[in-house]
């Protein structure tokens, strides 16, 4: 955990990956998680599915939306707003993490 490489930090909310464990650290608001890969990405996309599902559908302040963690007792509940600020902080880290691993591959060198 010593070489986290942060992926997005903002006002709102960070993504940091340990390249050591593969391990994900994600941060909002007053909420911390520790997640896998696979969970990231299982997070982002139904982030992303609920977000165009509801489109225009809610208050976008209402805390309408529960989602599980990794910790079956811990879950997130959150505005239609607060979802798309994850979805931004998830999506622009998975980005970066993505872009910064082709880069480090010999063969797009």
């Amino acid at each position: 955990m010593q070489n986290l490489r942060v992926l997005h930090k903002s006002s709102i909310g960070y993504i940091m990956h340990c390249p050591c464990c593969n391990g994900f650290y994600l941060g909002y608001g007053v909420t911390g998680l520790k997640m896998t890969k696979e969970e990231v990405l299982g997070f982002t996309h139904e982030l992303e599915r609920r977000l165009n599902q509801w489109k225009a559908r809610i208050d976008p302040l209402e805390k309408s939306f529960f989602f599980s963690t990794p910790t079956e007792e811990v879950k997130i509940i959150l505005c239609y707003k607060e979802m798309d600020q994850w979805y931004q902080m998830l999506a622009n880290g998975l980005l970066l993490l993505e872009v910064e691993q082709v880069m480090e591959d010999d063969e797009y060198i």
